[in-house]
């Protein structure tokens, strides 16, 4: 894991200014986002674009696709993309997802969730200069930016 860590800082590296790279550095010197999580099924890719969402008498019917990267993996990472985009946008769809899920996270578990949430900004960014997504990249940067300012 601490490869794959490192893998992602030197893929990144090139597309921030030196100072981000140290705190990034910092942030994963000796942590271990990963430390003490039981492997689960994991979507790896869980989030609204990926939700099919159909009415119903009673309730919404939930459908999620693009399945290509499940495998078994952490409960933290598929709630992280929504905790820099789209819970930040509408604060209220956070207590709906957990009180879906049927618990919160702990003080230990949030940290982990930041930590994979930068983990997955780094790598959006050099992923979508590589393919000419400027919006992707942009948002990426702006979620390592909200991560320094938090962290």
């Amino acid at each position: 894991k601490k490869e794959q860590v490192c893998r992602y800082i030197e893929n990144a590296s090139p597309h921030l200014d030196s100072g981000t790279v140290r705190w990034v550095e910092a942030i994963f010197d000796g942590a271990d986002p990963w430390h003490g999580l039981d492997l689960v099924p994991a979507h790896a890719d869980f989030s609204p674009r990926n939700w099919l969402v159909e009415p119903g008498k009673r309730r919404p019917t939930l459908g999620v696709i693009d399945w290509e990267r499940a495998r078994p993996g952490y409960w933290v990472e598929d709630f992280q993309r929504m905790v820099r985009d789209h819970w930040v946008k509408d604060p209220s769809l956070r207590a709906a997802f957990f009180d879906g899920y049927g618990r919160e996270p702990g003080e230990l578990e949030w940290r982990q969730a930041n930590q994979i949430t930068l983990l997955n900004a780094l790598g959006g960014i050099p992923w979508a200069i590589d393919h000419g997504d400027t919006a992707f990249a942009a948002h990426n940067r702006d979620v390592l930016f909200q991560l320094q300012a938090t962290l």
